[in-house]
């Protein structure tokens, strides 16, 4: 389905009455889960999001580039949706412009952003799932080079996370308290040294186990042989099947 993702069509779109107030609510839960991790697989939407959503709901928001869909071979070459972690997802230009005419806050990537990017978001976002920490929308996350991010935890305390095969956490430490020290006052910037001190022992810095995933370099969406195209067709067509 070919679709103009400009801000004029996005609200044009959600304003024209064609979806129902759930399929809204639905594809707002997408969006709200992406624009704040990023880059994440089904298992990462249906946590976040705070229980399954609807695979018609996902392939409308494919639909109308809400969302970017990639699929391992796996997933591809087959007719039916396979469990495990096979689908990711990030958001699309026409997501960027919902949000943005939401005047909603979100992370996403660098036209450039490299395939070690992608994975080191995705990785941090598996720990952060399986510890149970919520990433922040902060001037701690580094999505420069997405070395380290922050997060809390249930009981609202602040965490750092951070690949150690990427950096140290002294050099964290070094480039937060750039940050912390940027937004002092003339008078606080005299003691910026004691301040910070003060401030960081709040934090518990933590280290982000590597996993291995699925996702690779080689998967983009929609350009297969002709074999997998058909199957992405019947695959399409199975999840509108399932519409509620």
């Amino acid at each position: 389905m070919k679709y103009n993702s400009s801000k004029f069509n996005v609200e044009n779109f959600f304003r024209s009455g064609k979806l129902s107030q759930f399929q809204i609510d639905e594809l707002v839960k997408i969006l709200n889960v992406l624009s704040r991790y990023m880059f994440i697989d089904r298992d990462i939407l249906t946590a976040r999001a705070g229980g399954n959503i609807g695979l018609s709901h996902i392939q409308r928001a494919i639909d109308y580039n809400l969302i970017v869909e990639l699929r391992d071979f796996n997933a591809v070459s087959s007719q039916i949706d396979i469990d495990g972690n096979h689908y990711f997802y990030s958001l699309g230009l026409a997501g960027i412009n919902f949000l943005n005419l939401c005047n909603e806050k979100f992370h996403s990537f660098n036209l450039n952003a490299s395939f070690a990017d992608k994975e080191k978001v995705l990785v941090m976002n598996y720990n952060a799932l399986e510890r149970g920490y919520n990433l922040l929308f902060s001037d701690y996350n580094d999505m420069l080079h997405f070395n380290f991010f922050h997060c809390k935890n249930k009981k609202g305390e602040n965490i750092i996370i951070y690949f150690e095969d990427y950096i140290t956490e002294d050099q964290v430490k070094a480039l937060i308290k750039k940050k912390f020290i940027s937004t002092l006052n003339d008078k606080e910037y005299e003691n910026k040294h004691k301040l910070f001190d003060e401030h960081i022992v709040k934090y518990r810095f933590e280290t982000i186990r590597f996993t291995t995933t699925n996702f690779n370099n080689k998967i983009k969406s929609g350009s297969y042989s002709w074999k997998l195209e058909e199957n992405l067709k019947k695959l399409r067509e199975n999840r509108y099947d399932a519409e509620l």
